[in-house]
């Protein structure tokens, strides 16, 4: 997957991410609850898709995106 760019001219690049433990069990707790996610910016959204597994599930992690 690849980052945002700065500028429109400007080709995409990864960007690092971090996703706690304590933020994995809270955006699952949600979902089981029946809640919804919303992560505002592009960055946030790109660390949650990327921590996710093929279920969907949030996993702790970090890297880059």
């Amino acid at each position: 997957m690849l980052a945002a760019s700065a500028e429109a001219d400007e080709p995409p690049y990864p960007e690092r991410f971090s996703v706690p433990e304590s933020t994995a069990w809270l955006v699952n707790a949600a979902r089981a609850g029946g809640g919804r996610v919303i992560a505002v910016g592009t960055t946030a959204v790109r660390a949650l898709e990327s921590a996710a597994d093929e279920h969907g599930t949030i996993r702790a992690s970090q890297g880059r995106s």
